[in-house]
């Protein structure tokens, strides 16, 4: 049964508009400015998607359409369990997440079937919207910056988000402030410049990343890294021919030709391979290339 809660106590927000009201269940009127909480369905609503937004909703539609038969999408949940590890992966009771970014709520439903108590921000209601569908926790339709917590969390989410953001340094440090002191912070972007392409530029890309980059990040946070490592090593050389091979056609095409799942036998297999490179890391084997980075950090606890 679905939750019918819009903004429960244990995520009360700070008003987005003078920092100091919080708003939940109840108080949903910032009792300092004046601020208020719209209501789409089970979506908090603090701010729509600016128009010049460069992730549109378009992408949220599309991926809504594959993610149950595309490779991609299928098997992200699983590298993504497996880089929380088990001591993240199953949380004790009551344990918060927050992912920025959940679009449709593919991961977030994951994250809940694994024991996390889960709020999801998106700067798009479309996708929002499918979320509502397919998740429990609360829902909340904000640019990420303008998304802070009353109490620190457990756990933070990004996953192909801050590869999106011309500043994605102060992304990271904005959550990192939202953590608990031992809590941890999961990240999935698009690997090596060397695939960048116009699917980059149609899905709004500001870069892609090396595993080197996000520990640079890390270290400038004053994170500790728990994992990193890359993903989807055996489809490396099929984004490379298809990133290449797929041009002249319209903006809206291109989308759908990066989302479209290969052909059904090829799908299989890089399921397949995709399930043995779980297994290689599940035995500390890492490849040194990939399409997408994974990494785990921990927010240090601070001597007393």
């Amino acid at each position: 049964m679905l939750n019918t809660s819009l903004l429960p106590k244990s995520f009360a927000l700070n008003c987005p508009e003078c920092e100091t009201g919080s708003l939940h269940d109840g108080h949903l009127l910032c009792p300092s400015c004046g601020f208020a909480v719209e209501r789409d369905g089970r979506i908090a609503v603090l701010e729509h998607a600016p128009v010049e937004a460069d992730y549109s909703e378009e992408g949220a539609g599309v991926q809504n359409e594959v993610k149950e038969s595309h490779f991609w999408f299928c098997m992200r949940n699983l590298f993504i369990l497996q880089i929380l590890g088990d001591e993240v992966a199953r949380p004790d009771s009551g344990h918060r997440c927050v992912e920025y970014g959940c679009s449709n709520g593919l991961v977030m439903a994951e994250l809940e079937r694994a024991g996390w108590t889960v709020l999801g921000t998106d700067m798009h209601l479309s996708g929002l919207r499918n979320a509502a569908g397919v998740v429990n926790g609360p829902l909340v339709c904000a640019p990420l910056e303008r998304v802070g917590f009353s109490d620190p969390v457990d756990l933070v989410c990004f996953f192909d988000v801050i590869e999106h953001l011309p500043d994605d340094l102060s992304a990271l440090r904005k959550a990192v402030a939202q953590l608990k002191e031992g809590g941890h912070i999961v990240v999935t972007v698009p690997a090596f410049q060397s695939l960048w392409s116009t699917f980059d530029v149609l899905l709004g890309h500001k870069r892609r990343y090396t595993v080197a980059d996000l520990s640079r990040l890390f270290e400038e946070l004053g994170l500790e890294t728990v994992r990193l490592r890359y993903a989807f090593s055996f489809s490396f050389p099929l984004v490379w021919i298809q990133r290449r091979l797929i041009r002249d056609v319209s903006a809206s095409e291109q989308r759908r030709a990066y989302y479209r799942p290969p052909h059904p036998v090829i799908n299989m297999i890089l399921k397949v391979l995709c399930r043995f490179e779980l297994r290689l890391a599940s035995f500390g084997i890492d490849l040194p290339f990939g399409t997408s980075v994974m990494a785990l950090a921990r927010k240090p606890i601070q001597p007393t």
